[in-house]
């Protein structure tokens, strides 16, 4: 079955080199068009062979049997099933269809090439035999665009977007001889070409800007023109310009640099790779290296500064620490003071219980501003550590920007942090204890104080308030009573001396005259 796809293919192929038919493949189908009858037939003749269901387009177009295979009615259309496939494959049966395909976008990452003699992987593609395997490949996708590098003045864009389906891997070769591997090679070979350019000016002709300014033009046969040394100079090249997506733009420039140096001594494109490809690329790399070294003491001192910058905040973060320790060990101090003075002091008066507890409310409002300055300070310090990582420090992996930076201020926090606890837990301490020392015999006082302020204020038993009787007796006037300036023994008592007004007991009043 095999061998009959093979023929068919190999006929289709003569086919549509000699202008006879034009070949669109899908992973399901085949389409195969401008056909003339005695092709359409022979064609129809294959595919009942293979067992292919497929359907038969005149040129109006309308579908026709296979008897109606006139010349009155060419061009023909014949669209054809293939056979299935493992599921995340394609299946290419021409190298027609294949040079079709890899025009678009690889919908799976392996495909199966009937015409193929050797099957190769390339970074993100792997082109395997009918049947042949591939279950095991993992694709990898470069995040390189190398349309951000090179500049194009056409109406159609011809810059890959990606290059990882025509990058070999390093552990792969291809056979050039192959003519179904050389379809893929010149495709690969145009599109790396382009892709390290500086300009693009139409379709084919590449820009290479430097001392001096070169043009060529991009042929359609690249791999073939250049062979298989010049091709593997061409991989090479691009494999180190867009390995590394953050440094494409500077290899690039690099590469395309030394290019253009050694253009004069070549005529054509593929010419450049082989007789300097291998050539540029080391001056590419010694340019790099170069910029490194200089980037590298930049660097190192860039490091020195942030390792100083790490250092005195941990110094000063340490500070802080210590004064911490300092405000909490004098306020202990302090505290276990005022605890002993009032335990061993006989009790005393509201106004002393009073200024003990206010002193130890100071002492621990003192501890508590000491762990908030600190903690202020850990603060700035992570938001500046933000500010420097954005800005200034970019560069710096993740991983070697936690060792140098992020851990040994972790740490130091840590430190402050914990004693920040242990302050915080013993200043409350001191106040509790200083309140229950002092509270009790400050409420005391108040009850004290009260009880005295009631006394003073509620009238005594001693000095009776006056009858209602004493306050209604009359007044006598010293001057005129009789008896006023005579010793109380001369004086008559008052129950033997009558009243002229004041009848007796048992005594009819005098009448009274008219």
């Amino acid at each position: 079955m095999i061998s009959l796809e093979r023929e068919l293919a190999e006929a289709l192929d003569a086919w549509a080199l000699a202008g006879r038919a034009l070949i669109t493949e899908h992973t399901c189908d085949i389409v195969v068009g401008k056909l003339s009858a005695a092709d359409a037939g022979e064609l129809v003749r294959k595919l009942e062979v293979l067992g292919w269901d497929h359907s038969i387009e005149d040129g109006s177009p309308a579908v026709v049997t296979r008897d109606q295979l006139e010349a009155e009615y060419e061009p023909f259309r014949i669209k054809a099933k293939k056979p299935t496939v493992v599921e995340g494959r394609d299946h290419i049966l021409t190298n027609a269809g294949l040079k079709d395909w890899l025009g678009r976008s690889p919908a799976h990452p392996v495909v199966e090439v009937s015409l193929l003699a050797v099957g190769f992987e390339t970074l993100s593609v792997k082109f395997t035999t009918r049947n042949g395997p591939g279950d095991d490949f993992e694709p990898e996708m470069l995040s390189s665009d190398p349309r951000a590098v090179v500049k194009e003045s056409g109406q159609v864009r011809v810059v890959p977007g990606d290059v990882s389906p025509w990058i070999l891997r390093s552990n792969s070769q291809v056979d050039l001889s192959d003519t179904t591997t050389r379809v893929w090679a010149d495709a690969a070979a145009l599109n790396l070409s382009i892709s390290l350019a500086n300009e693009i000016e139409g379709s084919k002709t590449v820009l290479l800007k430097g001392t001096p300014v070169t043009r060529y033009d991009v042929l359609d046969e690249m791999a073939a023109s250049m062979g298989a040394d010049g091709f593997e100079a061409l991989q090479a090249c691009a494999r180190w310009t867009f390995s590394v997506p953050k440094e494409t733009e500077t290899r690039h420039i690099l590469l395309t640099a030394e290019l253009s140096r050694v253009a004069p001594g070549s005529n054509s494109l593929p010419a450049l790779y082989v007789n300097s490809g291998k050539a540029v690329l080391e001056g590419a790399k010694i340019a790099y290296e170069m910029g490194l070294h200089k980037i590298s003491a930049d660097t190192l001192k860039a490091l020195a500064d942030l390792r100083k910058a790490v250092s005195d905040e941990a110094a000063k973060l340490g500070d802080t620490t210590r004064q911490l320790a300092g405000a909490v060990s004098g306020a202990m101090f302090g505290g276990i003071a005022l605890i002993v003075a009032r335990l061993t002091m006989a009790p005393s008066n509201l106004t002393v219980a009073a200024a003990v507890l206010l002193i130890g409310f100071v002492l621990a409002i003192y501890v508590g501003g000491t762990i908030w300055t600190g903690n202020q300070f850990v603060n700035i310090q992570r938001d500046l550590r933000d500010q420097w990582r954005n800005r200034l420090y970019r560069f710096l992996p993740e991983d070697e920007y936690q060792r140098m930076v992020l851990g040994p201020a972790q740490r130091a926090e840590s430190a402050f942090s914990t004693a920040s606890w242990i302050s915080g837990i013993l200043a409350i301490g001191l106040l509790a204890a200083v309140t229950v020392i002092s509270g009790p015999e400050i409420w005391r006082g108040i009850k004290d104080w009260r009880a005295s302020h009631a006394v003073a204020t509620t009238p005594t038993a001693e000095t009776p308030l006056p009858s209602p009787e004493t306050l209604l007796a009359p007044t006598v006037d010293k001057a005129t009573a009789p008896d006023a300036e005579k010793p109380p023994s001369a004086q008559q008592p008052a129950a033997t001396q009558p009243s002229p007004n004041i009848p007796e007991p048992n005594q009819t009043p005098p009448p009274q005259g008219r």
